[in-house]
């Protein structure tokens, strides 16, 4: 789902990465925040930090939990499968989707207890969010599936696709930001999608950047993929190629441009194909706007800096 997010995040198992896991609660406080705090709030958050360093392990498992845990677990299964685990609906009682453990196995359901005991989301919050986690994960599901006999289909995967990488960073953000935790607690029967653009949009912006930056850089690996598979890669870009009617160029760059360069590093854009080039400008201009509305400068003028530093995307490394 996340792996950029969920390589920021990596480093949370490390017994010592203090110094990281410290700055990384401050760089997600400011996403899901953006406005200065009060002294009570400084202590507050304070606290919660040293809560966070001393639970870093199962924060850590959260993290994997909702990046990738749950979407490695559902990537392979046929969807007729998928489709069949269960139904999805709003609110603060878990959806019969995440109570099949297919889904969330027990030892998940677990992490997740985990977090409220420790006192770093409290467990309405985050079974609500993970009821909209899932819409977003079907969403995102069955347009790829119907993109497969109806190409057409692949543009409405776009926005599911960017809404759970936003979804999944609000539910991290909320975690490391305990007034924005507690706000949402006292409102957890409120929470919906549109909720969480409302009540954390940088939070959500922060999210959908990161997925276009890494469907920037996946580009040659998803494609590949999605060539050997048959299956539609969910991957913005992509989709965005597609829409211009540019896939087969696309396909054909990706197996063959990509042979002469050595795997795991980086084709520079001004040797993807023009079109292709032009789609990938485009993308990068939505996500510099996307930076442009977030609420904190330091974190608008970091995004920026992070998307305009991507030279192109990576080869794949074959294993």
């Amino acid at each position: 789902m996340l792996p950029g997010l969920k390589h920021i995040f990596g480093n949370l198992h490390v017994k010592h990465s203090i110094q990281r896991k410290v700055g990384l609660a401050y760089l997600t406080v400011a996403a899901a925040n953006g406005n200065t705090c009060s002294y009570r709030d400084t202590f507050t958050l304070a606290a919660h930090g040293i809560k966070i360093c001393n639970n870093h392990a199962i924060l850590g498992r959260f993290v994997d939990l909702i990046t990738s845990t749950i979407d490695d677990r559902l990537d392979p299964m046929p969807y007729d499968h998928f489709s069949a685990l269960g139904r999805i609906h709003s609110g603060i009682t878990p959806c019969p989707f995440i109570l099949n453990p297919e889904v969330v196995t027990p030892d998940d359901w677990r992490i997740v207890h985990a977090m409220d005991r420790t006192g770093l989301l409290p467990l309405p919050v985050t079974t609500a969010l993970c009821n909209e986690l899932s819409a977003k994960i079907y969403d995102e599901k069955k347009a790829c599936h119907e993109a497969i006999s109806h190409p057409q289909a692949r543009q409405a995967m776009r926005s599911p696709h960017l809404e759970l990488s936003g979804l999944c960073v609000a539910t991290l953000a909320a975690a490391l930001n305990p007034i924005q935790g507690k706000r949402l607690e006292g409102n957890s029967s409120l929470i919906t999608c549109d909720y969480i653009s409302g009540e954390m949009p940088d939070a959500v912006r922060f999210g959908a950047i990161i997925q276009m930056h890494n469907d920037m850089s996946d580009l040659v690996k998803d494609m590949q993929d999605e060539l050997h598979t048959g299956m539609t890669a969910p991957n913005t870009l992509i989709t965005d190629i597609a829409a211009c009617g540019l896939l087969e160029e696309c396909a054909d760059f990706a197996l063959t441009k990509a042979r002469d360069v050595a795997p795991g590093s980086y084709i520079p854009v001004a040797q993807l194909p023009a079109n292709i080039a032009t789609c990938w400008s485009l993308l990068q201009e939505e996500a510099f706007g996307i930076a442009s509305r977030m609420t904190s400068k330091v974190n608008c003028d970091a995004l920026k800096t992070m998307m305009a530093s991507l030279p192109g995307p990576l080869v794949p490394v074959r294993g």
